[in-house]
């Protein structure tokens, strides 16, 4: 992990931007959130870009399949969604995010 993944991943936590899950999953979904550029485009609370939604109470909006599929084919429904699709991550990629996700509320 560098240094700014770090530095990033520590202000949300000591914001209160990020809520935090138990177990491991939360971390690896972090990560993903991180690595995949989602915070380019969308934002937790007060980090992250504004072409797409604030996903700061995505999990109140969505239910966990809703997100799912947003995530997998983000133009189903939205045809010129200019969000990338996420089906080349693992299986358990894609849970640890649609988990962490409908925790957002």
């Amino acid at each position: 992990m560098n240094f700014r993944r770090v530095v990033i991943i520590g202000l949300l936590l000591l914001s209160g931007g990020w809520s935090t899950a138990p177990g491991g999953e939360d971390t690896v979904a972090r990560e993903l959130i991180l690595s995949q550029g989602c915070l380019g485009c969308h934002a937790i609370n007060q980090p992250g870009g504004t072409l797409g939604v604030e996903l700061k109470y995505v999990g109140q909006r969505l239910t966990a399949d809703e997100i799912r599929q947003k995530l997998l084919y983000p133009a189903a429904k939205l045809p010129r969604s200019a969000m990338p699709d996420s089906r080349h991550l693992s299986v358990a990629e894609i849970n640890a995010l649609v988990n962490y996700l409908t925790t957002l509320k």
